[in-house]
């Protein structure tokens, strides 16, 4: 934590006389900071400190004696400080983030300081050179990349020129850095996140297209439209079955009717096709019937259908509307 870096002051009670102070007077070890590695122990009386060295017994004057210890910390360590500075907007800043190498010198001399707040210490440090505020003011909020390049030189110049006053302590500045302001942040994301928002909109808007047009093309196949039903389960495929044999089985009667008409007409004689070959093809599709038991004769009355026939075909189909009605020939 730095708020205890570099120093932890813990105040210290008396040590109670034991027997009538003819035995020295200790205190209880455990009662104490633990020696660690990088941390040095100095007890104070209030106007005299001294460094713990070796272990500690707790019979030690300096311990006995003492009013406070000090936990102070040896070792190097960095600390971060950020710093806000003034765009050249009412309403936006720049936030410049500095990081300190940081390491005790003289851990009497900064007992002797006792605690302090190094992370305000060093902004107020910062703080001091105008020049950098001068930077900011004059920067855009936009300009965030141009803004970095100076103030990294600007903070260089100044920690050469004007080294932090900490007694006991050594400060040397690692790095610099101008961090993206929240505000720029949040815009460019939403700038980015419409951009790709519309890049797929279009893409799935293509593909839609695509789809459309193929199924333009197909949908105006009746076949396709049924067997495309059949896979997704929509449609029956036995009930299709019927559907398509019972249409065909219309259109063959609804020829049929009309060849016999043709016939009572006397127009049949006028098709460019033998009408006979038709006929049997239709009546054996429908009811099975051979042409062999059409009447023989005449080219006419080859073709010819006995009205038994044409209602045995009406009754076969009787379900489907839309055909000829057939009635018993003259």
């Amino acid at each position: 934590m730095t708020d205890d870096y570099p120093v932890r002051e813990i105040a210290l009670g008396l040590v109670p006389r034991r027997g009538l102070g003819l035995i020295p007077a200790r205190r209880n070890p455990a009662t104490l900071p633990a020696q660690q590695p990088g941390v040095a122990l100095i007890f104070s009386t209030g106007d005299k400190w001294q460094v713990a060295r070796g272990a500690i017994a707790g019979t030690e004057s300096y311990v006995t004696s003492a009013v406070s210890v000090s936990v102070v910390q040896t070792r190097e360590k960095d600390i971060e400080v950020d710093v806000p500075i003034p765009s050249n907007s009412h309403i936006d800043e720049f936030t410049v983030r500095c990081r300190f190498q940081c390491q005790v010198t003289d851990p009497v001399v900064a007992a002797q300081r006792g605690p302090i707040d190094l992370v305000k210490m060093l902004q107020n440090f910062l703080r001091a050179d105008r020049g950098l505020l001068v930077k900011g003011q004059e920067t855009d909020i936009g300009d965030v990349r141009e803004l970095r390049i100076k103030v990294d030189a600007r903070v260089r110049a100044w920690c050469r020129e004007t080294t932090p006053n900490i007694p006991g302590l050594r400060v040397t500045l690692e790095s610099v850095e101008v961090l993206t302001p929240i505000a720029m942040i949040e815009h460019l994301r939403g700038l980015r996140d419409a951009q790709w928002a519309r890049q797929l909109a279009v893409l799935l808007g293509s593909y839609e297209d695509e789809d459309a047009t193929a199924l333009a093309e197909k949908i105006t196949q009746p076949a396709y439209v049924r067997a495309l039903g059949v896979i997704r389960d929509k449609i029956d495929l036995q009930k299709l079955a019927d559907d398509v044999h019972a249409d065909q089985a219309t259109k063959d009667a609804n020829i049929l009717e009309l060849l016999r008409v043709l016939e009572k007409n006397g127009q049949l004689d006028q098709l460019p096709f033998d009408g006979r070959i038709l006929v049997n093809t239709l009546v054996s599709r429908l009811a099975g019937a051979s042409k062999d038991a059409l009447p023989a004769g005449s080219a006419t009355a080859e073709i010819g259908l006995r009205s038994a026939d044409l209602r045995k075909l009406e009754s076969t189909n009787s379900s489907k509307e839309g055909r000829f009605a057939i009635k018993d020939a003259d």
